[in-house]
C-alpha cells in the first residue's frame, strides 16, 4: 500500500501540466527529470508546493540531483524534514495521520 506522503507529493507532481503521466504510473522509483521531465522551473515550482502543502521549509542545499532520481528519495527527505519541524503534527497533512 503506497504511503499517504508519496500519494501527497504525487498529487503536487501532477500539478504540474508539463506531467503527462498517469497517476498510477508514478512510483516510489520513478525519477522526477528523466521520467517525467520535469525541467528546473518545474521543481521549483514542485519544492514551493512541498513546502506549503507540509509546513515546511526545504533548503535548497540539501536538494541535490539524487533527492530527484527517485521520488521515494524526495518522500524521505519530506518526512524528515516534518518531522524536525516543531508544532507539525505527524503524519499526512498536518492531521495527524
Amino acid at each position: 500500500m503506497p504511503s499517504p506522503w508519496l500519494d501527497r507529493i504525487r498529487d503536487l507532481i501532477l500539478r504540474n501540466e508539463t506531467v503527462k503521466a498517469a497517476r498510477e504510473e508514478i512510483g516510489p522509483d520513478t525519477d522526477l527529470i528523466h521520467d517525467l521531465g520535469l525541467d528546473s522551473i518545474a521543481i521549483v515550482h514542485l519544492l514551493a508546493d512541498l513546502e506549503v502543502e507540509f509546513g515546511i521549509t526545504i533548503d535548497v542545499e540539501e536538494i541535490g540531483l539524487s533527492l530527484l532520481r527517485e521520488l521515494r528519495l524526495l518522500e524521505a527527505y519530506v518526512t524528515s524534514k516534518v518531522a524536525a519541524s516543531p508544532g507539525v503534527p505527524a503524519g499526512p497533512a498536518g492531521r495527524g495521520g
